[in-house]
């Protein structure tokens, strides 16, 4: 989508989620899942950065708490819903679904190493077990067997 679109203050996730049950046509998916994607990412961002400083007369120094970071799952599952679209395109878009789910497996990856007792982990290893799948698929598109057999390897299933 054009710039001026993804930074209209008119497209939420609720408009893209609504245009997406409604719409059947391959190409059109992909705009709309991409348009998802990259506002999951804004919103996650934007959720990463540090509150704006505000100036204190006292002498305390701690920062404020920071709020809980939001689920990893949307944008995860964006991106592999996104893949999967690409791959239904005529002909199929083997390079930008391998890209999306080369970004969602690293991410999956990098977020199951992390310490903690989160409860997205199972929905995390869920969508990079789907991910896996995807890239097996790809790979064997691709004519890539070896790579199709690396991934193949990190399943768990």
């Amino acid at each position: 989508m054009p710039a001026p679109i993804l930074s209209s203050q008119f497209l939420t996730l609720e408009v893209v989620e609504t245009a997406l049950k409604g719409v059947s046509e391959p190409s059109e998916r992909v705009k709309l899942l991409s348009a998802k994607v990259h506002l999951l990412q804004e919103a996650a961002a934007a959720a990463a950065r540090p509150p704006p400083a505000t100036p204190t007369t006292t002498s305390d120094t701690s920062a404020p708490p920071r709020p809980p970071r939001p689920s990893p799952v949307p944008l995860l599952a964006a991106r592999a819903d996104l893949a999967d679209a690409y791959l239904l395109l005529t002909p199929p878009d083997l390079h930008a679904a391998e890209a999306e789910c080369l970004a969602a497996q690293a991410e999956c990856r990098r977020l199951l190493k992390r310490q903690g007792d989160e409860g997205w982990r199972p929905d995390v290893g869920a969508i990079r077990e789907r991910v896996l799948a995807l890239l097996v698929a790809i790979e064997e598109g691709l004519g890539r067997p070896a790579r199709a057999e690396r991934w193949r390897g990190l399943m768990s299933g």
